[in-house]
């Protein structure tokens, strides 16, 4: 994901996105960021209301913020949204339907785009509208990117991730 929608996400939900207390509690997001593409942003925007809202609760119910759940990986795998959450026996039961839910969305929604899509398998399994399939299929959206290009989105993210609060402050 672009890193502008990272960044809205990480400002417009603090909580479940916050940092680990410590280095050794890192997860893949520490690193990585949100390995998912733009089109999934919508999804994830609403999906992350939820989560949020839910930590709220917890955090008000007296739940210590280190033991709150927050984003540990999101990812697609196989064609398909994979969320990953530390903590997520703390979650209240309603959430598990939000996961399936936005799983069940993003099978249908292009990664690219946001437009309808289905899950193609050619040489990797991803989810893709008409167009943005033969846009890939063209050669036109390649997805190459030069090394200068890698080493800036690189600094950039590491920037972004290291910004982030540890408590949602």
């Amino acid at each position: 994901m672009n890193l502008i929608l990272q960044e809205r996400l990480f400002r417009s939900y603090p909580l479940f996105y916050r940092k680990a207390g410590d280095e050794l509690s890192e997860c893949p997001i520490d690193c990585w960021g949100i390995e998912v593409a733009d089109g999934w942003f919508e999804l994830l925007d609403r999906l992350s209301a939820k989560l949020e809202l839910a930590i709220t609760d917890l955090v008000a119910g007296g739940l210590p913020l280190d033991e709150c759940p927050r984003a540990a990986q999101i990812k697609q795998k196989f064609g398909q949204l994979q969320v990953h959450i530390d903590y997520m026996d703390k979650l209240p039961n309603s959430i598990d339907s939000d996961l399936s839910l936005a799983e069940q969305v993003a099978n249908e929604t292009c990664e690219k785009c946001g437009k309808p899509g289905t899950v193609r398998r050619t040489n990797w399994i991803h989810v893709a509208c008409d167009q943005c399939e033969q846009r890939r299929l063209e050669g036109a959206d390649n997805g190459h990117v030069s090394k200068t290009e890698l080493d800036h989105h690189f600094r950039a993210l590491t920037a972004l991730l290291e910004n982030r609060s540890k408590g949602g402050q």
